[in-house]
């Protein structure tokens, strides 16, 4: 299912997405869309980021950081140990690495 969507940009923009049209040989529409879907997905690494600092610095449980990801809990753990990021020390249960 696709949806059409409008959009105004500046024409230096609009230049831009035209290189990338060209330089790809596709259309100009297929074009934003491949350049829609790399920001989105940058946008994805940089919400999963913030959400896993938050983790490390204690300010977030690994559940309340997964929601803030946008991920399920078990996904968002995986992504945290492929990182090599230990569960940081909670004073308050005394449990986890220093």
């Amino acid at each position: 299912m696709s949806a059409i969507v409008k959009s105004r940009v500046p024409v230096r923009l609009l230049k831009s997405i035209d290189e990338v049209s060209e330089e790809f040989g596709v259309s100009r529409s297929e074009a934003i869309r491949m350049l829609v879907s790399l920001g989105l997905k940058d946008w994805m690494r940089e919400k999963i980021d913030r959400a896993i600092g938050l983790y490390v610095h204690g300010e977030a449980s690994l559940v309340k950081a997964a929601e803030l990801a946008g991920l399920p809990a078990d996904m968002f753990y995986d992504i945290v140990a492929g990182r090599g990021i230990k569960r940081p020390y909670d004073k308050s249960y005394g449990v986890g690495s220093r």
